[in-house]
């Protein structure tokens, strides 16, 4: 199963980095990973959704409902 990590974020924006930190961290972690970094392009992303059976994505938001804060969702 071909298998991708993507962390979503914008350095120049310091409150949206936290996808690419995540990511940067990983590959520190996990050198044998398919870890990449995003501006979170939707073009470049549906690519890589086509391409790979299984993609997890990390990215930040903003909740309106504290509940939803840490949530993790799943996509099919």
């Amino acid at each position: 199963m071909k298998q991708k990590v993507i962390g979503i974020g914008n350095d120049f924006r310091s409150d949206d980095a936290a996808g690419l930190l995540v990511a940067r961290k990983l590959k520190e972690l996990y050198p044998d990973f398919d870890i990449i970094e995003s501006d979170g392009n939707g073009v470049d992303l549906l690519s890589i959704f086509q391409e790979y059976d299984k993609v997890i994505i990390i990215d930040a938001a903003i909740a309106d409902n504290p509940e939803d804060v840490g949530q993790i969702r799943e996509i099919k």
